[in-house]
């Protein structure tokens, strides 16, 4: 909902209704306005303010579509750059742009580019198919390197998680065997070497377990 009564933008016209004109506006540019100064917007009504502005919604929807358009490349380029950094080729794609500026004869190149401009744009035709090759190479690295390392971090967990099981166990064993070897030493009770013995073989238990 939306209104805008006794606001100076939507005075009244010389009849005394509300400046249609305006109104027209905000229903044709906020589409999904459902009331209107206490009014619901009928589909005609959205039709006609949309046809009256037509051109100037047009406008904006190409507006929006290549703000949206340049979002995405924009977005594509990061993502392109941050993965070349990754695979240290960083630079890559402005290379040759990079070594024609910085060739100190570039300069005295430029008085005769007239005459070198086919063989040029051969040279950087073939410099640039060279460097996207070697960028996909280096591309290919970086995933089979994130791939073998994804692989040694699951099989390290597998392994960490398998060691804690079995050191579970062996706690297990060990407290299960300890009650056996104590009771087993209050039943007997009669003989001290016999108590001694099941202390000693409980006393290796707990050292194997560590």
């Amino acid at each position: 909902m939306f209104t805008v009564f006794d606001n100076p933008v939507c005075e009244e016209t010389h009849n005394g209704t509300i400046n249609k004109k305006f109104e027209d506006y905000v229903i044709a540019f906020l589409e999904k306005l459902k009331y209107l100064n206490y009014r619901q917007i009928k589909t005609e009504r959205r039709e006609e303010a949309k046809e009256r502005y037509h051109d100037e919604l047009l406008g904006l929807h190409d507006k929006e579509a290549a703000e949206g358009n340049k979002m995405e490349k924009d977005e594509a380029m990061i993502q392109q750059t941050e993965l070349l950094m990754k695979a240290n080729v960083a630079g890559a794609d402005t290379l040759f742009q990079d070594m024609m500026s910085q060739d100190p004869e570039a300069k005295m190149m430029e008085i005769i580019q007239d005459r070198i401009a086919e063989h040029t744009a051969a040279y950087k035709e073939k410099f640039s198919s060279a460097v996207e090759q070697f960028k996909i190479d280096m591309i290919s690295n970086l995933k089979l390197k994130t791939d073998e390392l994804e692989e040694l971090a699951s099989t390290l967990n597998q392994s960490q998680y398998e060691n804690n099981t079995i050191s579970k166990n062996l706690l297990k064993d060990f407290e299960k065997r300890k009650k056996q070897i104590l009771n087993s030493v209050r039943e007997v009770g009669d003989s001290e070497e016999e108590d001694l013995k099941q202390l000693d073989e409980l006393r290796r238990s707990l050292i194997h377990v560590c």
